[in-house]
């Protein structure tokens, strides 16, 4: 019975150990692909958008907090960058909607309206001259 009991102590310590040596494994190759998860300022903000990202695709805060192969959380850093890029994205096409349109330098003024159409009648009335012209120009000013 003791010995029994000692050697599901040792196969635990045992597991532990590989548990233990395979974190820090997947720790190594995180630094490797985000090495801005173990910066002092930087890594905590980044782990707070991580497990942000995940909630946001369905995980629990728990869950999020227990994945300790290194391939999830890159995959989880991809899928918050693409997240940010689409809303500067959105965030930009909201602003250019809202900018004046562009004019380049030297262009004519559009007259809009009647003062247009006043206008396009006086210069065809000087061109040709014609009483249909004048009457049209009379006609419309009223």
């Amino acid at each position: 019975m003791i010995q029994v009991q000692a050697l599901e102590r040792q196969n635990q310590e045992f597991q532990l150990n590989q548990h233990n040596v395979y974190l820090a494994e997947q720790a190594e190759l995180l630094t490797k692909y985000i090495p801005d998860i173990v910066h002092p300022e930087k890594g905590q903000p980044l782990k707070d958008a991580l497990v942000k990202t995940g909630v946001h695709y369905g995980w629990t805060e728990k869950e999020m907090q227990d994945v300790s192969d290194s391939r999830y959380v890159r995959v989880l850093n991809d899928a918050r960058k693409w997240n940010q890029l689409v809303a500067k994205k959105e965030a930009a096409q909201a602003n250019g909607q809202k900018a004046r349109p562009v004019v380049k330098p030297g262009a004519k003024k559009r007259q809009v309206g009647n003062n247009a159409t006043r206008k396009k009648a006086q210069q065809r009335l000087q061109k040709t001259g014609s009483i249909d012209d004048a009457l049209s120009l009379i006609i419309n000013d009223s």
